[in-house]
Order: C-alpha cells, then sequence, then structure tokens
C-alpha cells in the first residue's frame, strides 16, 4: 500500500492492533518499528556489499583464473601463489598486497590474492577498496 506518510503507514499496519488494550497496542508498535528497522539494516548492509559491474567481472576473472594456482600457506596472513607456469607470487592478505602489485596498486585483490582469499573461505569484497562499493 502506498501512503503519503508516516502516520498514515502506521495507521495501515495497526489497523488489526486498534482495538486491544493500550500497553498491547504499544507492544505492537514497538515490534512493528524493531521489525522495520531490523529490516532496513540488513538491507543497507547488503547493499554495502555489492561491487560495480567492472569490478565484479573483474573479480570474477581473478576467480576463473586462480582455479590454476596453487596456494601454500607461510603463516595465517601470507601465502605463496604458484601459478599455472610456475611462477611463485607472496601474497600477505593482511596487508593487501601481492608481489605483483595489482593488489595494492588497484586496490582489489588480484588473482592471487584471490586464490588465497578462496582457501581460507573468506569474502572476496572484503578485500576491495571502499570506492569500487556501491
Amino acid at each position: 500500500m502506498m501512503t503519503s506518510n508516516i502516520a498514515e503507514s502506521l495507521n495501515a499496519a495497526l489497523k488489526a492492533a486498534r482495538n486491544l488494550p493500550i500497553d498491547i497496542l504499544v507492544e505492537c508498535l514497538r515490534s512493528l518499528v524493531q521489525k522495520w528497522d531490523w529490516n532496513n539494516s540488513n538491507n543497507a548492509n547488503r547493499t554495502l556489499t555489492k561491487v560495480s559491474t567492472t569490478t565484479e567481472n573483474e573479480l570474477r576473472h581473478g576467480i576463473i583464473s586462480k582455479m590454476k594456482y596453487k596456494v601454500f600457506p607461510f603463516n595465517p596472513i601470507k601465502y605463496q601463489v604458484r601459478d599455472e607456469k610456475g611462477t611463485n607470487f607472496t601474497v600477505n592478505i593482511h596487508n593487501k598486497t601481492c608481489t605483483c602489485n595489482r593488489f595494492q596498486e588497484d586496490k582489489m585483490p588480484c588473482g592471487h590474492a584471490v586464490a588465497v582469499i578462496a582457501k581460507r573461505n573468506l569474502g572476496v569484497y572484503d578485500y576491495c577498496a571502499k570506492f569500487y562499493k556501491t
């Protein structure tokens, strides 16, 4: 239902509860506002994790290329990644760096970093700079 202001929205939502005692009506109102707040904050958080289409395509390319990479951990934050040609790269997941320098220059995970992120079951969008997010 489309309404023009918050009072009309509340009236429409609380139509069934209007004939109840005041304490129950207030509890219905409290739970309704709580539910709206919960839904809105979840939608806002979901929006922050999305990235632009161009960035999404770049990350997809990294995910496809990482299937050929072997990941060897040095410790929980440093990893050695060997590509299909046998070249080794060092990825520091904490500092967001890679020896190919693409991770730190683009502020977006390179294919080597994506391989590490996938191995650790982390979210790839968490390693993108904020200016890539929508």
